[in-house]
């Protein structure tokens, strides 16, 4: 029997702890209103040009880094870490 979850499930799941998960990883992180959090970069850095939000079609967090452009699943925001 494979209980090997999808990728999806996997994001789900992390979306549902996010406030541990970035307690625990991106401990410079801040939680602001709505449930978004702030930080410098995708490594978890002091700053505000990086946003981990709740997408609205999914409900899956997401991460982007408004000063190179780029956007990550919180699947692989966790990864890099």
């Amino acid at each position: 029997m494979n209980d090997a979850k999808s990728p999806q499930e996997v994001k789900v799941e992390l979306s549902r702890r996010i406030d541990s998960l970035m307690s625990e990883l991106f401990p410079s992180a801040k939680r602001e209103s709505g449930g978004k959090y702030t930080m410098g970069s995708f490594t978890g850095s002091s700053g505000r040009s990086c946003s981990v939000y709740k997408a609205r079609e999914t409900g899956v967090y997401l991460a982007k880094d408004h000063a190179t452009g780029e956007s990550t699943s919180i699947l692989e925001l966790v990864h890099r870490q």
